[in-house]
């Protein structure tokens, strides 16, 4: 719109860029560009203006170049009433002068923006003490501040829920031109992410302080993340483990870790099993993995996992199974070195029978369950009791 009004206007007018580059210009100034007067813009580029020439058989009047201009400012004003982004100038005196049709739908009734209040009225307006948290006073100068820091965006709120974005560009006459932008989506959407991110911070905190060693996996398989009880268990920082593959890490004993983790991202089935697994200092430990998938906002699918270290009690089993197999020999050998005895023998630890002879059984004439291994022996005594032995 801006361009389209120069290129209509009939004074020989031009507008160049930073590079020198005229990017608009009336027919009158393409005809004559005698007498330039250059204006810098704010931005880098310039205004260029041909001075009209007057001679004593001109047609041309002052009239006529003052209605041209008026022309071109009342193009340019209806192309600031267009935009979709709100638009204020300020005279010298920064005294209101304009207000475009986006800035009054933006701000609605929450302050005031009357053609010919002062920018300090403007501010004071916008106050309002449970909003804005500080007194009348403190708050316009804080604005007034923000305002004068030119080429500078800020972020007000204006009541209601809603912000906008100010910026204010000084032009060389002293006149201010004001962007204001509505960002409360933006806005509330950086709220949400931070309250995302408070909870997100309060999750992993949760986890870091867990006892049981926790992780989670990503689609490739590499950790996003591992609590301290984990990185103790593996040795090693749990930074060293993000962005790893348990091949990375522990390498090719990982395979069955991989092919149970690529199942469950699979079927999205729970499960847990134990494997055995070497560490960096090659010492072998036993760990009890339970594992699930859960699928992320965005819809990719992650795994939620947790491991003990289940050695002591492996290694406690191994014990057990090796005394039981030393005392079914013992026993074993018991028996056949017993089965010769004319004599009933019976060994008794804490009351609790741990070996009784067949010959033992036949003598007493009692069923061989009442003097098995594990019975109590009062359990013998009871029964002769209630025969009236």
């Amino acid at each position: 719109y801006l361009k389209a009004a120069i290129e209509l206007a009939t004074v020989p007018i031009a507008v160049e860029d930073a590079d020198g580059r005229i990017v608009a210009a009336s027919g009158a100034f393409l005809e004559n560009t005698e007498a330039v007067t250059t204006t810098n813009l704010p931005n880098g580029g310039k205004l260029r203006l041909v001075k009209p020439q007057y001679s004593q058989g001109s047609t041309q009047s002052l009239a006529t170049v003052a209605k041209a201009v008026d022309g071109v400012k009342a193009r340019i004003e209806q192309v600031f009433d267009k935009a979709n982004i709100g638009i204020v100038m300020y005279d010298p005196d920064e005294i209101l002068v304009y207000g475009n049709p986006a800035i009054r739908e933006f701000v609605g009734p929450t302050f005031d923006l009357t053609i010919g209040m002062s920018q300090r009225e403007v501010v004071r307006s916008t106050w309002d003490e449970e909003r804005c948290g500080m007194d009348c006073e403190s708050w316009v100068e804080m604005g007034m501040a923000a305002l004068h820091n030119y080429g500078v965006a800020t972020t007000v709120p204006i009541g209601g829920g809603r912000w906008i974005r100010v910026i204010n560009q000084l032009l060389e006459d002293g006149s201010i031109l004001g962007i204001r932008l509505d960002v409360s989506d933006l806005m509330e959407r950086e709220k949400a992410l931070e309250a995302k991110e408070t909870e997100n911070e309060l999750f992993r905190a949760v986890l870091d302080a867990l006892p049981t060693p926790a992780f989670i996996k990503g689609p490739d398989f590499k950790y996003v993340y591992a609590n301290q009880a984990l990185a103790e268990v593996a040795q090693y920082r749990p930074e060293q483990m993000i962005g790893q593959t348990d091949f990375t890490l522990f390498g090719k004993q990982s395979k069955g870790i991989r092919d149970t983790d690529a199942k469950i991202m699979e079927t999205g089935e729970a499960c847990e099993f134990e494997f055995p697994m070497i560490r960096t200092d090659g010492k072998q430990i036993y760990l009890l993995s339970r594992k699930t998938r859960f699928i992320s906002p965005e819809g990719q699918s992650y795994l939620l996992g947790s491991t003990t270290n289940i050695t002591l009690l492996k290694n406690r089993e191994a014990e057990l199974v090796a005394a039981r197999q030393k005392m079914e020999e013992f026993s074993a050998f018991l028996s056949t070195a017993t089965s010769a005895m004319a004599q009933g023998l019976c060994i008794i630890e804490n009351g609790i029978i741990q070996f009784s002879n067949e010959q033992l059984r036949e003598q007493l004439d009692v069923a061989s369950e009442l003097l098995e291994p594990g019975r109590d022996w009062l359990d013998f005594f009871d029964f002769c009791f209630e025969r009236g032995d």
